[in-house]
């Protein structure tokens, strides 16, 4: 379920509805269950110990951004699970938020939303919003990483099924000048074809990929399926081509197999597309008026935001102080966190002097 609030007026002015999201769930790679936080205040340096009998350690040797946390307090679980920080960072900032509205009446805002929504991990918790009902103009999630990020750009994303039908139900024995068709290898070998280049660890920056998620073979028939992530268009066909000669050159190479097809589908799009200037732009100032120096990013994945985005709702990502995400070794650094709830209330503040949108966005 999505759980959803509002946070009535204070201003008199007629200015438009803003939401902030988070997202409940957390990541499938490590546990999530039975998670034993540990604050390890005042950082200066060196290793951070999360458990010293697995050895489990962070330090800016495997985690960067500890290089630029000298005095801050430290968020880490306890070894064993994830803390949890993406995207329990961006709830905190958020009902933080919502205590210091409550807390200071005379701050002039307009009507503000707040989301909690499901799923994000598995892309399918978005979708499930009404956002129609929901009611706001714009919205920004609060699931992002270091201190002045700003993503208003995701990749194009599509997901391929490739299906390869043989005849296996021949003895091996026998399989020569039979009716016997491979479809195994038929799967095997359009992965093969697929090519290395484009695989996701020889990419970078805005190049994008492809990659195979799975192949199932029951009985005759073998099941590929696959993902395509890339920032453009002309990008995103180039790599549709690329998966199409691969599975035209094995149905070719197969000349007794049964059955041959390749089908594509849309999962989300690049959210920059849809994006106005001024939902940007205004987390960029907010920002500047709070002394932290924005840093636009494109994520190489998507967000609840670019689903969001494409439903009507428009939605980039403000930075909420989490780290080494899906790993034992995730933390939440807290004065990034505090950052981020700055940067949020000076952003209502700014949405309270804009116009409310005349037109359909």
């Amino acid at each position: 379920a999505i759980v959803t609030g509002e946070i009535p007026a204070t201003s008199a002015n007629a200015s438009p509805v803003v939401a902030f999201l988070a997202h409940m769930d957390t990541a499938l790679e490590a546990s999530g269950k039975d998670v034993k936080p540990q604050v390890h205040k005042n950082y200066q340096g060196g290793d951070i110990v999360i458990n010293a009998e697995k050895k489990l350690v962070i330090n800016p040797a495997n985690s960067a951004q500890l290089a630029r946390a000298r005095g801050h307090d430290i968020i880490t679980a306890s070894g064993g699970t994830l803390l949890g920080a993406d995207d329990k960072t961006g709830v905190a900032v958020i009902m933080t938020m919502v205590q210091y509205l409550y807390d200071h009446p005379e701050l002039e805002h307009g009507l503000i939303k707040v989301a909690f929504t499901p799923d994000e991990e598995v892309g399918t918790g978005a979708e499930k919003m009404d956002v129609a009902a929901f009611g706001a103009d714009y919205a920004y999630t609060l699931d992002g990483s270091d201190l002045g990020q700003l993503t208003d750009e995701t990749f194009n994303a599509k997901a391929f099924t490739a299906v390869f039908k043989g005849l296996r139900a021949v003895h091996p024995g026998e399989a020569m000048n039979s009716a016997f068709a491979d479809n195994l290898l038929m799967a095997s070998d359009f992965h093969t074809l697929l090519p290395r280049q484009s695989r996701p660890e020889n990419t970078a920056g805005r190049r994008g990929f492809i990659l195979v998620d799975s192949i199932v073979t029951n009985g005759d028939e073998s099941t590929v399926k696959g993902i395509i992530r890339a920032f453009t268009d002309e990008e995103m066909q180039g790599l549709v081509n690329e998966v199409t000669r691969a599975f035209n050159t094995v149905k070719a190479m197969n000349y007794k197999g049964t059955g041959f097809e390749l089908t594509f589908e849309d999962q989300y799009k690049n959210m920059k597309t849809v994006l106005p200037a001024q939902v940007v732009n205004l987390a960029e100032m907010a920002m500047r008026q709070e002394d932290i120096t924005p840093n636009r990013m494109a994520a190489r994945g998507g967000t609840d935001g670019s689903t969001l985005s494409f439903m009507g709702l428009p939605t980039p990502d403000i930075f909420a102080g989490q780290y080494n995400l899906h790993s034992e070794r995730e933390y939440a650094d807290v004065d990034v966190m505090e950052a981020s709830l700055r940067t949020v209330i000076r952003l209502i503040t700014l949405w309270n002097l804009q116009p409310v949108p005349q037109t359909e966005k």
